[in-house]
């Protein structure tokens, strides 16, 4: 019965957009969704405060996050940043739970005053710990350069989560008429800082020399040698290096070698669907810096579906390539000059596009011969 009466509330909303415009169903939305506040007892002032609204259960915030994430099937980096969002909505909003109780502004107010200003790593080291949210947003609002708020890119993402939740206890579960999430944008409130990304034609050329002398002293790692390579010449991701298996290298009918980049295993991912090709291996990168000889090495010790660079561990946030990426930040500390220290393993992906390499040229910017 409910389900019905929110259904005929919805068809009632449409037609007043179709006949009214917008501005007046959001004068509905605001009579209809506005929490009837619960009076607290008596504060020593004689004042009285109105508690969060509690849930029933089944209209609790978190509740019907986590049962969207379990419908879905979402699990890792994704879940644990729509729980934290979530977490953050409630908290910022008083403590209330109760979704029937949200109304459009708390979600423009969240949007609009807190997500742009939670800082950067917020949960990470001494310098939020044991602070609220309130006090932290306080503290980048008054000194942004210092307390350093997380990205556009970053807000869009979690938005978009906070999103999804409240679209599915529209569409699914039908316990509220409207997505309170839709069509609210989120202000650039961080300055956007015009970094090159990738490496200068000197930055690579002190690469490679560090590079080989990171084949001569660390054997046991050949990844931390041939992935900055790989990406370099091939403008391949570090996590779909890091996954490549040694039946993902082989001879093609053309008799080209060439690297297999899919999402085949339980444990394979790709950032999107185009992501999935097969590349040819640089013959500079096959013949002349030995990698043929590696990968020859490594199959006679290995079956099919050993990793290429059997040192690598899986997780669920970043892959295979966790430890060569906290690897190579480190390193490049050692070689890469102050001004050039955001540049990270991405950044050999755009030295690829920029220098246009060919499969039957030799980038003018390597050296020949290291």
């Amino acid at each position: 019965m409910k389900k019905a009466y929110v259904a005929i509330l919805a068809e009632i909303r449409e037609a007043i957009d179709d006949e009214l415009g917008e501005k007046v169903s959001e004068q509905v939305d605001k009579k209809m969704f506005e929490p009837i506040p619960q009076v607290n007892t008596a504060s020593s002032k004689g004042e009285t405060k109105a508690m969060p609204a509690q849930s029933d259960g089944q209209t609790d915030l978190m509740f019907v996050a986590k049962q969207m994430i379990d419908t879905k099937n979402i699990d890792g980096f994704f879940e644990e940043l729509l729980i934290t969002e979530i977490t953050n909505l409630i908290e910022w909003c008083g403590g209330k739970r109760d979704l029937t109780a949200y109304t459009k502004a708390d979600v423009v107010n969240y949007v609009r005053n807190c997500l742009p200003y939670i800082p950067k790593n917020r949960t990470r080291g001494n310098t939020y710990a044991g602070k609220t949210l309130r006090q932290c947003v306080k503290m980048t609002k008054a000194n942004p350069g210092k307390y350093v708020p997380i990205s556009h890119r970053t807000c869009e993402n979690r938005f978009a989560g906070m999103g999804m939740v409240f679209n599915y206890a529209k569409e699914y579960l039908g316990i509220v008429p409207i997505n309170l999430a839709k069509g609210i944008e989120i202000p650039q409130v961080r300055k956007l800082e015009d970094k090159p990304k990738a490496f200068t034609e000197a930055e690579i050329i002190k690469m490679w020399a560090e590079l080989k002398e990171v084949k001569r002293t660390d054997g046991k790692h050949p990844e931390r040698y041939w992935a900055p390579i790989l990406g370099l010449y091939h403008g391949a991701r570090l996590n779909e290096l890091c996954s490549l298996q040694l039946q993902d290298i082989y001879e093609h009918d053309d008799g080209t070698f060439v690297m297999d980049i899919n999402e085949r295993g339980s444990k394979k991912s790709v950032k999107n669907k185009s992501s999935i090709r097969i590349v040819p291996v640089h013959p500079y990168v096959l013949d002349n810096l030995g990698f043929n000889a590696f990968i020859k090495k490594r199959k006679t010790k290995g079956k099919d579906s050993d990793l290429l660079f059997p040192n690598l561990t899986y997780s669920k946030e970043q892959g295979y390539g966790r430890k060569m990426s906290r690897w190579f930040n480190l390193w490049k500390k050692e070689w890469l000059k102050e001004g050039g220290r955001h540049k990270n393993f991405h950044g050999l992906r755009y030295s690829f596009i920029q220098q246009g390499v060919s499969i039957n040229t030799v980038p003018l910017r390597i050296p020949i011969g290291i």
